[in-house]
């Protein structure tokens, strides 16, 4: 729905659309119709056509029998309504004429027929075997008549036609006139009725070829797959009339035919229109979809089962209402999208205007045959041609040239990995950041938290005269085993909890040495030990630091044994064990002492539990830790 706002615009884009549709009718039915329907000049002198007579023969051999019985008639005659063989002889004397002889154009409704001048054939094409008739009659040629068959004084045409596909024979007079005169005056309009019939068709076919490509290659299917649509439909259209399209199964194929392709065309136009405005309404394509099934079903039912000239009348009239219904669809269609929507296509939609135009001026011709037909292929060459470019200007990248499409390609796709290299750039600097910010808020922590700690509680014993030589060696002591995890945590240069564990017994052993302790260590684990975040293997560091302290300070014995083995009946656990000889202070109570509380909290901080035991005069610190792998940081 428009904004208030898009109104002002909305109406001059009206006012535009509304010139345009003028202009291009204006153009159509004031200039390119009259020109095309139009006589070159002044007609020639014609032949008097002084008597007709026609009989009505019932098979193709009783054409040359010599008892059949003739009537006078009048010209134009229409006979009905059974199919049916007809004679008709035409006396007639000749204008003026010279070594070119004369020409005749005839115009009859047939299905075929030959023509004789004073016995002799001069003009014969197809086939005349009703059931297996070709259908020639129905194109408009000039054909010349020899000087040497033309006599002084009164001469005769004969005609011999065949008529099945429709109830209604239509016998016209022909123009007879001299040959070279009759061929400039009527060569624009056989051009028109033939060479550009022709052109039509191959223009019709060429847009459903371009529409065949944009269907595989565009992203507008739909409008692709109506636009293949209309131009199958009217070049088959085209087809029927100018060839005669001599199909198997003879007349009640070409009926069918006739009638689904004339009737196909409003309905392609309407789809293609629908998907034109870019807001398709599924459900009212199903309802003309549905309608044209159900014209096509009743025209052909109507031709086999009711009796004629009735049954052809009612489809025929069938037909073209439903062309006209469909014709004022289309065009309240149009009037509806650019009522509801802002579209500056304009002249698409001036061309669109003509093609609805057409097909509901040949649909009142069939029913009033006041109003000239034949529009629709006027029309088709301009309307699928100018539809097409139209489409192709608005797409125009699919139909660039390989090299110029490949150099477009390789631009863009340089474009999109330069901007792609910035990002990966600008995301690793910043996971960079946050990974330094990281580290500086762990080392600030383990800082205050650790040697701070050691630092303060030095501080606050000084403070109140408690600090004795013994405290001042403890809390020192302390502090530089806390300040060497921090620095080993920071050195570490992988997650490995092996070359954390290696370290540290590297720098354990001096210290339990100089204090007169033995460090017996041992690793069997049966396989790798678990990779650990550095702030992780700090906090198990931390644990074990607590127990060494621990065991230096409370132990009765000189031996601190550590074992790293598989867990008890868990194959994704390790245990670290750290046992030191003689109970001293610790007893399994619920109130352990400080340093026990903070290394049950570091442990539960790094997924593990940790226990504490007084067994065969042993005090037993076991840490249990899983060994599934850890996201790396």
């Amino acid at each position: 729905m428009l904004r208030a706002q898009d109104y002002g615009n909305q109406h001059r884009t009206i006012l535009r659309l509304l010139a345009a549709i003028i202009l291009v009718q204006t153009i159509y039915w004031l200039g390119v119709s009259p020109l095309l329907k139009g006589a070159s000049g002044p007609p020639p002198e014609r032949a008097e056509i002084l008597s007709a007579e026609m009989a009505t023969p019932e098979s193709l051999k009783d054409l040359s029998s010599d008892t059949l019985l003739f009537r006078k008639i009048d010209l134009p005659h229409t006979v009905c309504c059974d199919p049916t063989y007809t004679i008709l002889n035409l006396d007639f004397t000749p204008p003026a004429y010279g070594s070119a002889g004369l020409g005749i154009i005839s115009d009859h409704a047939v299905d075929n027929y030959r023509l004789y001048l004073n016995g002799t054939i001069v003009d014969a094409r197809g086939r005349m075997e009703m059931g297996d008739q070709t259908f020639d009659g129905g194109s408009r040629r000039l054909v010349h008549l020899p000087a040497g068959l033309v006599k002084q004084g009164i001469n005769t045409l004969t005609y011999h036609t065949v008529r099945e596909s429709i109830p209604y024979t239509d016998l016209r007079p022909p123009i007879v006139a001299e040959y070279t005169a009759l061929s400039a005056w009527s060569a624009k309009r056989l051009w028109v009725l033939n060479d550009y019939r022709q052109l039509t068709a191959l223009c019709a076919a060429i847009v459903g070829l371009i529409a065949l490509l944009l269907l595989w290659r565009s992203d507008e299917k739909s409008y692709a797959a109506w636009m293949l649509l209309l131009s199958f439909a009217w070049t088959a259209q085209v087809l029927y009339s100018f060839l005669g399209l001599d199909l198997p199964g003879g007349t009640p194929a070409r009926q069918f035919y006739y009638f689904s392709v004339t009737a196909l065309v409003p309905i392609a136009t309407f789809g293609f229109v629908d998907s034109w405005t870019g807001r398709p309404k599924p459900k009212l394509l199903i309802a003309l979809i549905a309608g044209w099934i159900a014209i096509v079903a009743y025209c052909i039912v109507r031709l086999r089962f009711t009796a004629m000239p009735d049954g052809y009348d009612a489809a025929d009239v069938a037909l073209s209402a439903f062309m006209l219904i469909v014709s004022i669809a289309v065009g309240l269609r149009i009037v509806w999208h650019f009522l509801r929507q802002r579209d500056e296509r304009v002249a698409e939609m001036a061309i669109l205007s003509l093609c609805v135009a057409a097909i509901a001026a040949d649909a009142l011709s069939e029913l009033s045959r006041s109003v000239p037909g034949g529009n629709m292929r006027y029309v088709t060459p301009l309307f699928l041609v100018a539809m097409a470019i139209a489409f192709i200007n608005r797409n125009f990248r699919l139909f660039r040239s390989a090299e110029s499409l490949n150099a477009f390609l390789k631009s863009e796709l340089a474009e999109r990995e330069a901007e792609l290299a910035a990002s990966l750039e600008r995301e690793r600097e910043h996971i960079r950041l946050g990974a330094l910010n990281d580290e500086r808020q762990r080392l600030v922590a383990d800082l205050h938290d650790g040697l701070g700690g050691q630092l303060m509680s030095l501080l606050a014993a000084a403070r109140r005269g408690r600090l004795s030589d013994e405290s001042i060696e403890s809390g020192l002591q302390a502090g530089i085993d806390d300040m060497h995890l921090i620095v080993h945590s920071m050195e570490t240069t992988s997650n490995s909890l092996a070359e954390g564990l290696e370290k540290f017994r590297l720098r354990v052993t001096p210290r339990l040495e100089q204090a007169g302790f033995v460090l017996k260590w041992d690793e069997s684990v049966s396989g790798d030990l678990p990779e650990m975040r550095p702030r992780e293997i700090l906090s198990l560091l931390r644990i074990l630091q607590e127990a060494v302290s621990n065991a230096l300070k409370h132990s009765e014995g000189n031996i601190v044994d550590v074992k790293v083995t598989d867990g008890e009946d868990q194959s994704d656990y390790i245990s670290i064990l750290i046992a030191s000889e003689g109970l001293g202070e610790y007893r399994d109570n619920t109130g352990p002492g400080k340093g026990l509380t903070s290394m049950r909290s570091r442990a539960h901080q790094i997924g593990g539990s940790i226990e504490y035991q007084n067994a065969a005069g042993q005090f037993i610190v076991k840490l249990t830790l899983p060994t599934h792998e850890r996201a790396k940081p």
